[in-house]
């Protein structure tokens, strides 16, 4: 029997950046297109980042059994006993009907204002980390301000209200189970989302 991951099916996260991939624990995954260009809420409609060749290298793995390191987290927790988030997911949707390559599971990650600087967090969901991040550094790793606020601001445009994930999210809320977002209180037993 495969590999089974409901996010790796019909998951869906939008990162700040606007960047695709499957979820918030697939931390180093972005969906590529065919030229190898990061697909994007500006560029790419859900369809296409469903389509995916990196999607279709993790599947193919999955489906032989084969554990990719983009869900390098999952496996971590597994292999000490821990129940991931993919396990707790599948559970919670076992349920569910799932419409494969339509996004079940949604996480909407819509900029980095926040008026918090979470130790688990990092600049491109918090504006507020520019304050924080050359903190730990040594001299030579420090960021000069301007490169700051523009790594800031990249993750912080992609929800124009010009953009078409409006109209790629309309299309595509009729298939949505659970979504996720950044902020309010996180309970393990009820959510899905990441802390």
């Amino acid at each position: 029997m495969s590999l089974k991951c409901v996010h790796i099916d019909a998951g869906l996260r939008i990162q700040n950046n606007g960047n695709y991939s499957p979820c918030c624990v697939a931390r180093t995954v972005v969906y590529k297109d065919h030229n190898g260009d990061p697909m994007n809420v500006k560029t790419h409609t859900i369809d296409e980042a469903f389509a995916s060749p990196t999607l279709k290298e993790i599947r193919k793995a999955f489906e032989n059994n084969i554990k990719h390191p983009g869900c390098s987290d999952c496996w971590q927790e597994e292999a000490i006993g821990k129940a991931s988030k993919r396990i707790r997911d599948n559970e919670k949707t076992r349920l569910d009907k799932v419409t494969y390559n339509k996004p079940h599971s949604l996480e909407l990650n819509l900029g980095n204002i926040c008026n918090l600087a979470c130790r688990m967090c990092t600049l491109g969901a918090s504006m507020n980390w520019k304050k924080e991040f050359n903190l730990t550094k040594d001299e030579n790793e420090k960021w000069s301000e301007e490169k700051l606020q523009d790594v800031a601001r990249a993750h912080n445009n992609s929800f124009t209200d010009d953009s078409m994930i409006w109209d790629e999210l309309t299309k595509n809320m009729k298939y949505v189970k659970w979504i996720d977002t950044y902020g309010g209180a996180y309970d393990d037993e009820k959510a899905m989302g990441c802390a």
